[in-house]
């Protein structure tokens, strides 16, 4: 078994893939299975964490310039935020800065420390730190100029902005591959695993049957057990998952196209000029790939 480089939200757990090169990592198995699944079924959850991370690693790939100008646009203020967090605790040597939110009343003050670890509780803290406000506003700008402010990626975003570096940008989540099988999902979410118990086999008898009437017994058990294994998915809405094979470029290449356009602000028609292929086919991958990351 072999797990493979990940990010997983919360402190010091928190690891960055700093190599450019996905060949053992998530990127690069995912990337390699060429469908929307880890097997022969998915999940809306897999497909859009699939399609997320491979979007994240052909940022990194192809936009280094534009993933620079987000860092320095928010270096300042989340430095200002990390400066608060070691102030108020200098023994704590957690990820994500560390801020504290006072409330009071007429005849009431509460305070509390709040970690700025998501999108959410960067919004939260933005109504009491002006730092936090910068960083927010910061994203939001390089973010709302490319039309993907989704909260998803920002979550994702404010995580390599805190733990890594533009050459290390990646979505966050984990994979474990275990002989021929593969788990994994975002940070945060349960890996999906149905169990249900296998047939076992009866012995091969070479006196009373042949090789071939034993295997033929066993496979057609096997069989029944896989379809019966595949009915159970599909009403509980994981789909079989689809291939993305291509006769020519990479399976996932309408990726490239949309950070092209959305990312780095390339037309349409020059990415199809460039990659030879119609400005309707552009469209549509770009279409395609937006409607699975969100």
């Amino acid at each position: 078994m072999r797990n493979l480089p990940y990010t997983e939200n919360g402190g010091d757990k928190a690891k960055v893939a700093e190599s450019a090169h996905y060949t053992h990592t998530i990127e690069g198995e995912l990337q390699s299975l060429s469908r929307t699944g880890l097997g022969q079924h998915t999940s809306p959850g897999i497909i859009r964490w699939i399609s997320r991370s491979i979007f994240f690693g052909a940022t990194r790939r192809l936009a280094q310039a534009e993933l620079a100008l987000l860092f320095s646009a928010t270096e300042r203020p989340l430095e200002e935020l990390r400066t608060i967090h070691r102030d108020l605790l200098p023994g704590d040597h957690a990820d994500f800065p560390a801020v504290v939110l006072t409330d009071s009343g007429p005849n009431w003050k509460s305070e509390r420390i709040h970690y700025v670890e998501d999108w959410h509780a960067l919004e939260l803290a933005a109504g009491y730190f002006p730092a936090a406000c910068e960083l927010r506003r910061a994203m939001l700008d390089w973010t709302s100029a490319r039309r993907i402010a989704w909260p998803w990626f920002l979550d994702g975003a404010l995580l390599n902005l805190v733990l890594g570096r533009p050459t290390s940008w990646s979505y966050p989540g984990s994979m474990c591959v275990a002989k021929a099988k593969r788990y994994g999902a975002a940070a945060g979410e349960p890996w999906a695993i149905v169990p249900m118990p296998a047939p076992r086999l009866d012995g091969y008898e070479p006196l009373a049957e042949t090789r071939s009437e034993y295997l033929d017994r066993q496979l057609a058990r096997l069989k029944a057990y896989c379809d019966a294994r595949e009915r159970l998915l599909g009403p509980a809405g994981l789909p079989a998952s689809a291939s993305r094979r291509r006769r020519s470029g990479t399976a996932w290449v309408a990726v490239d196209w949309f950070v092209r356009n959305r990312i780095q602000g390339e037309r349409q028609e020059a990415i199809a000029e460039d990659s030879k292929v119609t400005s309707e086919r552009i469209s549509t991958g770009i279409t395609e790939i937006e409607n699975l990351l969100t």
